[in-house]
């Protein structure tokens, strides 16, 4: 799923645990910028387990756009494609266990 600032891919692991995997290019900025982004993604990532399915790698990929995020933009984000992608897995067969949609 993606929107204007972020692209969140999951697919199971077969576990009760969640894992989060971070990509942010350096077309977003530089490290100092980065590294704030990954940090606030962890963060609200840590804070709100009940957003994601259980027993699933999520991995969640910032677009340039991304830099300008604070803590609020990147809630709602991330909220809103974990809804779409929880949606998605709902509705998704049992054999399959990539989901992905652009």
């Amino acid at each position: 799923m993606a929107d204007k600032y972020l692209v969140l891919y999951a697919r199971t692991n077969f576990s009760n645990i969640n894992r989060f995997g971070f990509s942010i290019s350096k077309k977003v900025g530089k490290a100092v910028v980065r590294n704030r982004i990954r940090r606030l993604l962890k963060e609200i990532c840590r804070l709100n387990p009940q957003l994601f399915n259980t027993g699933y790698e999520y991995v969640i990929i910032v677009r340039p756009e991304g830099a300008a995020l604070d803590f609020k933009g990147a809630f709602s984000s991330l909220k809103f494609l974990a809804g779409k992608i929880n949606k998605r897995i709902k509705q998704q067969s049992k054999g399959d266990n990539f989901c992905v949609v652009e």
